[in-house]
């Protein structure tokens, strides 16, 4: 809906799926772990589909990307190394949530997926989940 709809109302609940999409995909655009434009590509699609479908696609978008993200793993004979990755990253987190030194989009060693792929897997599922 949105305002050119709703008025008001639309553009209240527009600006709720908003900041729903973009707070977490900030963090994770902070912690150099997302690129800008898959956040505001988020930031775009709660905003298009408001806050209570963007759950859902929140959700069907991080499926999306595992499946995604395992495939070019699998793909590159790296599941390995990507598995030690990840623990890598949870054991530094547990020190504090900042970005990781190493493992970031900007750095070599890290494997990078075209994650609108996966956003927009997501926000196509919220659709059938509605």
């Amino acid at each position: 809906s949105g305002a050119a709809l709703e008025g008001w109302p639309g553009l209240l609940w527009s600006g709720a799926g908003l900041v729903v999409a973009a707070a977490p995909a900030g963090v994770l655009w902070w912690l150099r772990g997302l690129g800008m434009g898959d956040v505001k590509l988020l930031a775009g699609i709660g905003a298009w589909i408001g806050p209570s479908q963007l759950v859902s696609a929140l959700v069907a978008t991080a499926v999306a990307g595992g499946f995604l993200a395992t495939g070019y793993a699998l793909r590159r004979r790296s599941l390995g190394r990507c598995l030690d990755g990840v623990q890598e990253l949870a054991a530094f987190w547990r020190a504090g949530l900042r970005p990781h030194p190493t493992l970031h989009l900007d750095s070599a060693r890290v494997i990078k997926i075209p994650y609108a792929v996966a956003i927009a897997v997501g926000a196509v599922f919220s659709f059938y989940t509605v």
